[in-house]
């Protein structure tokens, strides 16, 4: 039963020995991994963030560490540290992720994303960005996702440090760099 059930009810839960939900329980349950699977199965992780969309600032912060929020990909992982959720960004930078890097940047599944956003922002989830795709050690791109990649980065040449930009340029011209053969 949830902490947040009708003041009316209280007494009778008390009554019958019924163990109200906390944020405390809540988490403590989803840290356990075999509970954790069994209740993030179906609509369980828009369930846990319905409830927990009243919690305070630091029971969320500790949410967020875990590996509750569903991904694009199918798995679920938390929203702070390594291997991190991240909110998928708007324009070609986002078609780009979704395409091309969603095992290096997961995204946060774009139901999700969409219906509680202001939770899991204040879980901890940040929309990814180019030091977020910089930063995925493991990203090996192929040469014609390299050149949507140019096109994107082209697109947003105006977000850049000049210097950022120059180094994409260089980058976008092999033979001024000594490479042969492109």
């Amino acid at each position: 039963v949830a902490a947040s059930a009708a003041p009316s009810l209280t007494r009778l839960w008390d009554a019958l020995g019924v163990t109200r939900l906390t944020p405390d329980k809540l988490r403590n349950d989803l840290a356990a991994e075999p509970l954790r699977a069994a209740l993030l199965q179906g609509d369980g992780p828009s369930r846990v963030l319905r409830y927990a969309e009243g919690w305070d600032g630091r029971a969320l912060a500790a949410l967020g560490r875990l590996p509750v929020v569903p991904c694009e990909d199918g798995g679920h992982r938390a929203l702070v540290g390594d291997g991190r959720a991240w909110l998928r960004p708007a324009g070609a930078l986002g078609d780009f992720l979704a395409a091309e890097a969603t095992t290096e940047v997961p995204l946060v599944r774009g139901d999700v994303a969409q219906n509680f956003v202001a939770t899991l922002e204040r879980m901890g989830a940040a929309t990814a960005d180019l030091d977020a795709l910089r930063t995925a050690s493991s990203l090996r791109l192929l040469p014609d996702a390299l050149r949507r990649l140019y096109a994107v980065l082209t697109a947003m040449r105006d977000e850049l440090a000049p210097s950022a930009w120059a180094r994409v340029e260089l980058a976008q011209r092999p033979e001024e760099r000594g490479v042969v053969g492109g």
